[in-house]
């Protein structure tokens, strides 16, 4: 009755070509950095692109997406939203920290703590982290958490990827600063013990737990050249931009002074804007609407 496709490979290609031959509603999705709405399979796209105004709703999780789609001529039919946050989990809880950093950690409440949660992969640049706490005081520790890929074309890269965190952790003798787990964690339990969230990532198109982390009024500090982050984090309001120097990463932490008034209202914000349940119900009012049109020429108006 209709497709909903995500992410950007021959596999979805194929899915958006079969589709639009076939006349089949289509909702696609635009959840990595490099996506591009008009894809279709290689030496094909040189003489055929789908028609992408005809019954077809994209969503793009930035403004940076969204602009992509506004550059092919895609308005009308564009549903530009974050990634959904869990608003009931993900809020600012001051007491929190005191009560669990010492059940999920072995940091205690003098410390600065540090976090990042990703899977182990080059992109996330948790290694860039390992850098940054060996230059700063033994008070700042940090957590690494995610999963790491366990089969498939790039096991072999991210292996050696988490294999030379490792091997720098030993090096700069960190092993009793670092927390690393090597699996999928509960997000709210370790961004709610932190003080400070960290996104060296580069070539992101969102990254939840940056929403996640601003809606527990975690400042989160973030590489400046990621669109993604620019759109969200506030230089001095709600976290840092900084760009990825190990020495300026320094420098924003042990200087990370934030107004609780800008932390609370991002935080407010944040909760407005991307939570589950509001954006929920709009994934189905769209769905819902594909699923009864009848008319596959039909050029789509959101109204949401």
């Amino acid at each position: 009755d209709l497709l909903h496709i995500i992410g950007q490979t021959n596999l979805t290609a194929s899915a958006i070509t079969y589709a639009s031959f076939n006349k089949i509603p289509m909702m696609i999705e635009l959840v990595t950095k490099g996506s591009h709405p008009r894809r279709t399979l290689p030496i094909l796209n040189r003489i055929w692109l789908p028609k992408l105004k005809e019954l077809t709703v994209i969503i793009a999780i930035s403004k940076f997406l969204k602009q992509k789609c506004l550059d092919e001529g895609l308005k009308d039919n564009v549903w530009y939203r974050p990634n959904p946050i869990d608003t009931k989990k993900f809020n600012i809880d001051p007491r929190y920290k005191n009560r669990n950093r010492k059940k999920i950690s072995n940091f205690n409440k003098t410390d600065i703590l540090i976090c990042s949660i990703a899977k182990f992969m080059p992109q996330k640049n948790q290694i860039f982290l390992i850098e940054v706490l060996k230059n700063l005081p033994k008070k700042y520790k940090l957590i690494l958490a995610g999963p790491k890929i366990r089969s498939g074309n790039l096991f072999s890269r991210d292996k050696n990827y988490l294999k030379k965190i490792k091997t720098l952790i030993i090096q700069y003798k960190l092993q009793n600063r670092v927390l690393l787990i090597e699996n999928f964690v509960d997000t709210e339990k370790y961004i709610k013990i932190s003080d400070i969230y960290a996104l060296p990532a580069y070539n992101e198109g969102l990254g939840t737990p940056l929403l996640e982390s601003l809606s527990c009024g975690v400042p989160v500090i973030a590489n400046i050249k990621e669109n993604a982050f620019r759109e969200w984090i506030k230089n001095k309001h709600n976290g840092y931009l900084v760009e990825l120097d190990k020495f300026k990463w320094c420098k924003a932490i042990k200087n990370l002074n934030l107004n609780k008034k800008n932390v609370i209202g991002s935080s407010n914000k944040i909760k407005k804007i991307a939570s589950e349940n509001s954006i929920f119900e709009k994934y189905l009012s769209i769905l819902s609407f594909l699923r009864a049109s009848k008319d596959f020429n039909k050029q789509i108006k959101l109204k949401i």
